[in-house]
């Protein structure tokens, strides 16, 4: 895995890594955020970092945090995770999008404006 963000990571606003993440990781996040656990029988899971220690962990994972941390700057913060179970069975049409809207707890003061894009 190259230490680098992809070239193609502004145009789309995502980029695809392998990799990152150890077997164990994905397991507990499975095990965890499975389509059978009693939250994620809706369609849609908000704040998931909340819910699941797994998502948490995720998010100051040290494979993870110098990933965002070469495109945002500064120290990368997770605001939103969301998790969508759609399935042919409980699907709904929604077009691709890229939410550029945040909602926060609190408003914080930045010594400099940081550069928005990750998902």
């Amino acid at each position: 895995m190259s230490g680098e963000p992809s070239p193609t990571f502004a145009e789309p606003g995502f980029e695809i890594r392998s990799g990152v993440l150890s077997a164990e990781d994905l397991e507990a996040i499975k095990a965890e955020v499975s389509v059978d656990h009693e939250i994620s029988r809706r369609t849609g899971i908000r704040n998931l970092e909340k819910k699941f220690a797994s998502i948490a962990r995720v998010a100051v994972d040290s494979s993870v945090v110098p990933i965002a941390e070469r495109w945002l700057g500064g120290e990368p913060r997770l605001v939103r995770a969301l998790f969508f179970d759609k399935t042919p069975e409980r699907n709904w049409s929604v077009g691709w999008h890229q939410d550029r809207t945040v909602a926060l707890e609190k408003l914080m003061k930045l010594s400099q404006p940081r550069r928005s894009g990750l998902v």
